[in-house]
């Protein structure tokens, strides 16, 4: 550390222990000059964190020389009891400045002349440099700038300057413009001739001519036109013959199941002809609960059943040709012999010859847990 004599060096020190500052210390100070000792027991002064400081007054600093500074502590938890600080005073290498810093360039610059002994590498051209910037500084520097004589070929610095005219005012443009309006003596509609264009289309007749098109002219493949005259010439698949080339899985063959029935269903059986039940609960006729299905086909005299995983429960055929309903009672006891769980039924006819018909309907029957 550096200071001048004759004046006060405040020095602060931190005492560690176990790597944070350790703080509610007694500390003093013992100041050496050399070696000779100046004081001893002084009392240093806790910052906080850790950090303890003392100043020696600047009446004990006016001999040059190196001052030493051992801060004590008799605490054993500090990772050191004893720390030296150093601080180097008025000896011949340590600069004094009697001035400011700005007031150097002022003092050197305010000599009327100048001699210069030594210009190093300094070249003409570079001195040159320096004054032609330092005029030019002063010049564009002063705030108003009077130019009386010369010429100015090009000045893009427009600062301070004004038109010799100045602009017109929106409320003059507006005036110019009233002026001449009359010479607008037609509508600007009437300007062309209603001969001389073709009226476009309306939405309407856009969407009429589309749809009008002939499908045979767009068959390029893969085109929208293709597609429809392809899905046209398919006609009514409900039309074709089952179960024709209807592979099994297929819709058509399941339809070709069916044989020549019209079968209906309805609740607890679904418009698909899937069956819910729930164990424990009765599904009588009398309640208007049982399952009822519905067929065109001819049962006079005909005993049906709905017939599920190995079981069958006889069904009450009502009606007439073309107009048949079954219904199939369950009482509770035979919902609750029913495992949860999802089974085929057939709903399946037997002719009074004795012979059995093929199934009037086929499906799922699902068994919930009692609710």
């Amino acid at each position: 550390m550096l200071q001048q004599t004759g004046q006060a060096i405040e020095v602060a020190v931190p005492f560690i222990a176990s790597k944070v500052g350790k703080t509610g210390l007694t500390v003093t100070v013992d100041v050496y000059r050399g070696t000779t000792s100046l004081l001893t027991a002084q009392s240093a002064t806790e910052v906080g964190g850790g950090i303890y400081n003392y100043t020696l007054a600047s009446g004990n600093t006016g001999t040059a020389g190196t001052y030493y500074f051992v801060f004590k502590t008799a605490d054993t938890t500090v990772d050191r009891q004893h720390i030296h600080v150093a601080y180097v005073v008025g000896l011949a290498w340590v600069s004094r400045i009697d001035a400011t810093i700005s007031g150097i360039a002022a003092a050197v610059w305010g000599n009327v002349t100048r001699t210069l002994t030594n210009i190093g590498s300094v070249t003409v051209g570079g001195m040159l440099t320096l004054v032609l910037d330092q005029i030019a500084s002063t010049v564009w520097g002063t705030p108003d700038r009077v130019i009386t004589g010369g010429t100015i070929n090009t000045n893009n610095d427009k600062t301070g300057y004004g038109l010799a005219v100045s602009p017109p005012t929106a409320a003059a443009i507006r005036a110019e413009m009233d002026v001449n309006s009359t010479k607008l003596d037609a509508a600007v509609s009437s300007r062309l001739a209603a001969s001389a264009y073709t009226a476009p289309p309306q939405v309407g007749a856009i969407a009429d001519a589309v749809w009008d098109e002939a499908s045979g002219d767009h068959v390029a493949a893969g085109s929208t036109g293709a597609r429809l005259t392809a899905a046209g010439a398919t006609g009514d698949p409900l039309e074709n013959p089952v179960p024709g080339a209807y592979l099994p899985g297929t819709a058509g063959a399941q339809i070709a199941r069916i044989g020549s029935a019209e079968v209906g269903v309805s609740s607890p059986v679904s418009v698909t002809g899937k069956v819910t039940l729930y164990r424990g609960k009765d599904y009588a006729i009398a309640d208007g609960t049982a399952l009822t299905f519905s067929s065109a086909s001819v049962l006079a005299l005909a005993i049906v059943t709905l017939d599920v995983s190995g079981s069958s429960f006889a069904g009450v055929v009502s009606g007439s040709a073309g107009a048949w309903v079954i219904r199939v009672g369950l009482t509770a006891a035979q919902t609750t012999a029913m495992a949860v769980g999802v089974y085929a039924y057939e709903l399946v006819a037997t002719l009074a010859s004795g012979r059995k018909a093929p199934p009037l309907a086929v499906g799922t029957l699902q068994v919930f847990a009692e609710i």
